[in-house]
Parts: structure tokens; sequence; C-alpha cells
């Protein structure tokens, strides 16, 4: 199987990739950076993203295995000290594969790609725009920005902005205000809006001097982009689970102390 390892570049994150791919060498896997069919990821959830928009293109063929060396390891399987563990569960090739829906943005000819969450805002000036649903006028919305988060990103952004925490089954979108505008002139929601997963959303408006955010990445907006849309894509990122891990203890491990 062609392999390979994406790490953070810290002391320990360093000895363990050495460990590892000493390991997978011996298992007769095969290196290779550009076409790997099983990449490693050895740091936290951010770099288990950067991985992810590494090979962006090429998911259909890729699966993804998280080693936890940092700060945050929400989907990461084995800690840095289980690399003897994962390795012994290749040996038994006993594994389930998990797809996770990516968002996606068009923005005029562009598409990007966001894992836990795609944001629009606009740190300098107020964004205004309508927001449709499925082409049906829902609101105008004044403010900073907006952010839109898969179930697999809502304990990402999403829940630092006040949204709802969603286990991984319910595939949907939260919609979530990022300082919202509200008085007795300008009115919204005000609130997170959970949509079912069919649903598109599509922003009318001025995005000057706006910049689109998709997971740690961000591009600035053209000054003469009036429109984009926002969907659950058909795309998806496959994680091998050799190990079972209930969602409920990812959470509480990440987020509450006992």
């Amino acid at each position: 199987m062609r392999y390979f390892i994406f790490s953070k570049n810290d002391k320990r994150s360093s000895e363990a990739k050495k460990i590892l791919n000493d390991n997978l060498l011996k298992l007769e896997f095969e290196e290779d950076e550009n076409n790997p069919e099983l990449v490693f990821t050895i740091g936290g959830d951010g770099t288990l993203l950067r991985a992810i928009h590494k090979y962006i293109y090429k998911l259909e063929q890729v699966s993804f295995i998280g080693i936890h060396s940092g700060k945050l390891g929400f989907y990461c399987d084995y800690t840095i000290d289980e690399i003897d563990a994962l390795v012994d569960d290749l040996k038994r090739q006993d594994y389930k594969i998990e797809k996770i829906h990516l968002l996606q943005a068009q923005v005029e000819n562009e598409i990007y790609y966001g894992l836990n969450e795609i944001r629009i805002e606009s740190p300098f000036t107020t964004f205004r725009c309508l927001i449709k649903i499925d082409n049906q006028n829902f609101e105008h919305f004044r403010g900073n920005g907006l952010n839109f988060a898969t179930t697999f990103g809502s304990t990402a952004y999403n829940r630092s902005l006040g949204g709802p925490v969603i286990e991984n089954n319910l595939e949907c979108i939260v919609m979530q205000e990022v300082a919202g505008i509200n008085h007795n002139i300008y009115h919204s929601l005000n609130s997170p809006l959970v949509l079912e997963k069919s649903h598109q959303i599509t922003l009318e408006g001025s995005f000057k001097r706006a910049v689109i955010g998709f997971d740690h990445r961000y591009h600035e907006l053209n000054d003469d982009v009036n429109s984009l849309t926002i969907l659950l894509s058909e795309r998806c990122v496959q994680f091998i689970r050799m190990r079972q891990v209930a969602y409920f203890e990812r959470l509480k491990r990440s987020f509450i102390t006992d």
C-alpha cells in the first residue's frame, strides 16, 4: 500500500514519524507523497486539516488516520504513545471506512471546500447580504459575517460562536451569524439554524473587502462578486477507523474535564 506521513515539525511528532515510518516499511508499505492511498497525520486536528487540503483533489483515492500529539485531537483515533497498537491494527486489516461530506462554496467559477466550515467575513466593513434557501428569500443579514459548519466541524469555530454541537451521523449544515446587527431597524434570526443536508444556501449582496474562509485557509473575494452558493458536497473525506471511539467519549476527552 502506498502511504505518506504528514507530521508537525516538533520533536515528539518527528520522533513518532520516524518510528511509524520504519514500521510501515517493515510491512512492505511504499512511501509515496504524490499518490498515497493512506495518509497518516501526526499532530492535532489542525495537522489533519492541512493534510486533507494537501490532497483535496485526490480525496477519492486517499484515506486518513489521525495520531494525536498536539493540543486538540478530536478526530484522531490514536495518541503518539500508541504507535505499536496502530501497527498491530494495520496488520489485522480489520477496519471500517467513515465518510464525511465536505461543504462546498461556489463563487463565480471557483469552488472552495471545507471539512469543518466555510465562512464569509468582512473584518473591515459591515457585511450585508440577502440569504436565500433553495432560491426562496429567507432574511437580510448585517454584521461581521456568516459561518456554515458541517456536523464534523460543529465542535470547531461553530462551537466558539455559540452554535450547537451535533453528532456525526446527523448530516446537516449549521448556519451561524458572526456578530450580527439586530435592533429596531435591522432584524435577522440571530440564532443558529440547522438545515437538512439537501438545502442550498445562496448569499446575494456586496462582498467588497470580504474574505471566504475554508477551514484554516482563506481567499479575498473580488469586489465585483455579488453572489455565492453553499451546499453539502457529494465529495467526501475518508477516515479509516480501526478502533471504535464513541462520539461522546471524543467530546468528553476534548472539552470536559473530570
